[in-house]
């Protein structure tokens, strides 16, 4: 009698590309300074400093409310934990400050501020093209150095020393901190999501998580968990153009 074989046929899942974003995307690249401290402590949060000295946010009790609605499966104390004052965001902080997502400490002087402007690692946001005098000089300076360092040819020199004159910032698109938050109506995680970033940690290995305690988010479109953080400042911010990666479509920057 013949032996009958079973054989199994496996079709490949079809994954459909990412729609491409409505508004111009760049996606900004990792800061070296995270992932050295995780070497020594095993993870970090995964922050980028945007910019400094240029006055701080204050996440007055309406902006605390708003945070909280957007990470609304966050437990409170989780989400108060963001302000923490050796956490991340409010590291020149001191208790007590007020704290309405748990109805702590209303009477407090303090309220939480934001030391320096941040997102996190590979998070994308939108902005406008623009050339800075100051960070042409900035170049430069960066130029000259890696040309008598790494032993650059003339010709390279030459077209680097062109690209001088490319716009090489960008003004970033965000939240007006010095005004209550807009209607989720109007601007949410889900509908605009560069005006956002998701709070992430790196491991030792360079893998990237969100911050732990973190939660699903499935009114965002986020039923893996996450937490996001609004990209608030009280003063433009120029970024250097180098420093981010144009990109067509939205992109998550997770590999955990």
């Amino acid at each position: 009698m013949p032996s009958t074989v079973s054989v199994r046929i496996t079709t490949p899942q079809f994954i459909p590309p990412p729609e491409p974003s409505p508004v111009p995307l760049w996606q900004f690249k990792q800061s070296h300074r995270p992932l050295e401290s995780a070497q020594t402590l095993g993870s970090a949060p995964d922050v980028v400093v945007l910019a400094t000295g240029l006055g701080r946010f204050t996440v007055t009790r309406e902006w605390q409310l708003y945070i909280r609605r957007i990470n609304y499966n966050m437990q409170p104390n989780n989400v108060w934990g963001l302000f923490g004052t050796q956490k991340a965001f409010c590291n020149a902080d001191a208790d007590p400050r007020q704290n309405w997502i748990e109805g702590k400490d209303l009477g407090a002087t303090a309220k939480p501020q934001f030391d320096k402007d941040r997102t996190c690692g590979l998070a994308c946001h939108t902005g406008v093209e623009e050339f800075s005098a100051l960070q042409a000089i900035k170049n430069f300076g960066t130029l000259v150095k890696q040309t008598f360092t790494l032993k650059h040819g003339f010709v390279s020199f030459k077209s680097s020393f062109r690209a001088l004159a490319d716009n090489n910032v960008l003004r970033v698109k965000t939240f007006d901190g010095r005004y209550p938050p807009p209607p989720l109506s109007e601007i949410n995680p889900k509908d605009n999501p560069e005006f956002y970033f998701h709070a992430t940690i790196i491991y030792r290995d360079g893998k990237v998580a969100p911050f732990p305690a973190a939660a699903p988010a499935p009114e965002w479109g986020y039923t893996r968990n996450v937490v996001l953080m609004p990209l608030v400042a009280i003063h433009p911010i120029l970024y250097p153009l180098h420093l981010t990666t144009r990109v067509n479509s939205y992109r998550l920057p997770y590999s955990v």
